[in-house]
């Protein structure tokens, strides 16, 4: 709805810094190596984590406008933090964002997006009863239910058979499913076996 473009003129006009929070959403889990890409956004900095590590090493990161950073490191001494620049991190960043450029990660993250979208959405008009919409990007996805309990009950099911999923934390009537970039095309028939028959059981009770 142009939201993000409206925030980012508003910072330009008014010489603001616009900080965009690609923690959960960049490295691909959108189809895009960042969010702000679907929305041909450049925030002035942006602040990353997460998948940064590989799910090897808690890794975090700025990144910010050459400008801005000379700012941020003459009032700021990069040494005077114990664990800034640790090397582990540093390799563990390094190797997964030179795996997602040189594979096909993005493209496939994307496919499956949609797929498993497709595959919730089928469900929605089967249990009106329990579901009113599903929406998302790439392998983040959002199924909102009626009610906060009503998504608790789904979450537990699903978790049952082994498939990881929570209600989101701003909204516990929104169920989270937020698949690693890695999963294969099996695993996600097996997340959307497992959500109807969580349906399947929620709804009859």
């Amino acid at each position: 709805n142009g939201y993000l473009q409206k925030v980012r003129k508003l910072c330009d006009e008014h010489s603001l810094i616009m900080i965009l929070d690609e923690i959960k959403t960049g490295f691909g889990k959108t189809g895009r190596m960042f969010a702000c890409e679907h929305y041909d956004l450049v925030p002035d900095i942006l602040v990353l984590g997460k998948s940064l590590g590989g799910g090897l090493i808690p890794t975090g990161a700025v990144v910010a406008k050459s400008h801005l950073w000379k700012r941020f490191g003459l009032s700021f001494p990069m040494s005077a933090s114990s664990f800034a620049g640790n090397v582990l991190a540093c390799r563990a960043g390094l190797s997964t964002i030179q795996y997602i450029q040189r594979g096909s990660l993005l493209a496939d993250c994307a496919e499956k997006g949609k797929m498993l979208l497709r595959s919730f959405r089928d469900y929605i008009s089967e249990y009106p009863n329990i579901l009113r919409s599903a929406d998302g990007l790439g392998l983040l996805i959002g199924i909102e239910t009626q009610s906060g309990k009503i998504a608790l009950e789904l979450a537990k099911e699903m978790i049952r058979q082994g498939i990881i999923v929570v209600p989101a934390f701003g909204n516990s009537s929104v169920l989270m499913v937020e698949p690693p970039l890695v999963i294969s095309f099996q695993q996600i028939r097996a997340v959307v076996d497992s959500f109807a028959a969580a349906c399947v059981n929620v709804s009859s009770k």
